[in-house]
């Protein structure tokens, strides 16, 4: 048995779940409080944190937590661009400014002019952060700031872009401030499209599928796995069949090294499951043992969290493969993911 967050957890090799400590799993998963605040719509990825507006989305991502870009659309033609990479030593921000600005002008097939002597009253600006703020207009007209963030070694160009005659400072003022660059607390927090939950820093993303009725982000530490997943049209999928059938046609492939329990429960405030799983094979539970024993974790258990938000009409899951030491973890991540605003 072990405590978590001052519940006690049964965890032990082939125990079966009783009712009880099936709810106090499914309470901790509840009680758990995201470390960020949660604006209608933010975008979290590879380290990278912006907040906003709800009609707007993700449109593009590539790169990782070395190096990467993104871009967020907004109505009227107008975006949101944040580049950045992790550097070795002092940055020279002029330098890399520069650069990017270079590769700015060729594009634009107007004159084109950079104003460097402007102040943007960011909301959350930090004295650690010192950046420079740019302007730059052509055929359209952005608004940036670049720095360099001391705790995570990153240089960080962000502008929010649009048409030339529409003033931007504003907009980029309150979406630029809300910019983070780093894990809050050891947890990034990742957000596409609604869904948004604080995963452990140490847990890279290994595979992501962004499509308009299914997303999918797989993260990785070492032997463990996690995978979030939100499905839409629950109402659809949910039409002739129950939770529990419909999880056992999804997701009976990764739970088939596993002895699973399935438990109805309250998950987020609504209708849900509480899957528990423990190694089927001997053979494995005797390598997960041996591997324990040389200060290696592997994954000798299985929990999932599963539930319909009725609000947003999308099925949710949360799905661990994890070690013993790990045990509580699938717990954290459900709490943290918000569904809803």
């Amino acid at each position: 048995m072990v405590w978590r967050g001052g519940y006690l957890i049964s965890c032990g090799v082939g125990a079966s779940r009783t009712d009880e400590s099936v709810k106090v799993m499914a309470q901790l998963a509840n009680k758990v409080e995201p470390r960020r605040f949660r604006s209608p719509s933010l975008i979290g990825w590879n380290g990278i944190y912006l907040e906003v507006p709800p009609e707007w989305n993700l449109a593009l991502v590539a790169g990782g937590m070395e190096q990467g870009h993104l871009r967020v659309d907004g109505p009227n033609d107008v975006h949101v661009r944040v580049k950045w990479k992790r550097v070795k030593g002092k940055a020279d921000l002029k330098r890399n400014l520069d650069r990017y600005l270079k590769l700015v002008r060729r594009k634009s097939k107007a004159g084109f002019e950079i104003n460097h002597d402007i102040r943007l009253p960011v909301q959350r600006d930090r004295a650690d952060r010192k950046p420079i703020f740019f302007s730059w207009k052509g055929e359209a007209q952005a608004v940036g700031m670049i720095w360099h963030c001391p705790s995570c070694g990153r240089v960080t160009i962000a502008q929010v872009d649009g048409p030339g005659k529409r003033n931007l400072t504003l907009l980029a003022s309150q979406v630029l401030g809300t910019l983070e660059d780093h894990a809050l607390d050891g947890y990034h927090t990742w957000g596409v499209y609604g869904l948004a939950a604080d995963i452990p820093a140490d847990f890279a993303l290994t595979q992501n599928r962004l499509l308009s009725g299914y997303i999918q982000l797989h993260f990785s530490r070492g032997r463990s796995d996690m995978l979030l997943d939100r499905w839409g049209l629950a109402d659809v999928a949910l039409r002739k069949v129950s939770l529990e059938e419909w999880v056992k046609s999804r997701y009976t492939k990764l739970w088939k090294n596993y002895r699973c329990e399935i438990n109805e429960a309250e998950v987020r405030g609504h209708p849900g499951l509480v899957v528990n799983g423990d190694l089927r094979s001997i053979r494995e539970r005797v390598t997960a043992v041996l591997l324990r024993l040389v200060k290696i974790g592997a994954p000798t258990h299985l929990t999932q969290y599963v539930w319909t938000c009725e609000l947003t009409n999308r099925i949710c899951s949360v799905l661990v493969h994890h070690s013993r030491d790990e045990e509580g973890l699938a717990e954290e991540v459900t709490g943290s993911y918000v569904c809803h605003t």
